[in-house]
């Protein structure tokens, strides 16, 4: 296995896990007055997310790779400057803001299942993933797009509404 590629691709997916950490906080922020529900299952979602990415940076460590701190803080830059988008209110959270921050969260999610799905398939060709328990994460990442998606919909309807 060439793990100069893994480790690429893991960094890849880890900077991104920054990437929703951060979206999930604002979003956090924003809807904690009003949504008691949604912030319930972010603060849950962050936890999760947070326990991943430590297996991502396990899985670099076994591989011999480095973690990249350039990509993390991108990914990071990157969700900061996607809050200033044409929604409506170009400072402020608009009733759009709630439904497209939780769209990128599904779309993420659904990308991480990708990634999840790959190592299962490669785990007999390293060490490094065959310790890890990827059906139980695949299962994790599915819960999760599932739930996010209940709520983008819940979103949807408001904003639409």
């Amino acid at each position: 296995m060439d793990t100069n590629n893994l480790n690429i691709y893991i960094n890849d997916h880890r900077g991104l896990s920054t990437a929703a950490i951060a979206l999930i906080e604002r979003c956090i922020k924003e809807n904690k007055d009003d949504n008691n529900k949604l912030v319930n299952y972010l603060q849950d979602l962050h936890q999760e997310l947070d326990e991943e990415r430590e297996i991502l940076e396990q899985i670099i460590d076994e591989i011999g790779g480095k973690v990249d701190k350039i990509k993390a803080t991108a990914a990071w830059v990157g969700e900061k400057l996607g809050r200033f988008k044409l929604n409506g209110n170009l400072f402020e959270y608009s009733p759009l803001s709630r439904m497209e921050e939780l769209e990128v969260l599904r779309v993420g999610i659904h990308g991480k299942l990708g990634m999840w799905e790959i190592f299962s398939e490669l785990k007999e060709s390293h060490a490094a993933l065959a310790k890890l328990n990827f059906d139980k994460l695949i299962t994790q990442a599915e819960k999760q797009h599932n739930n996010i998606e209940n709520f983008r919909m819940e979103a949807a309807r408001a904003a639409f509404a």
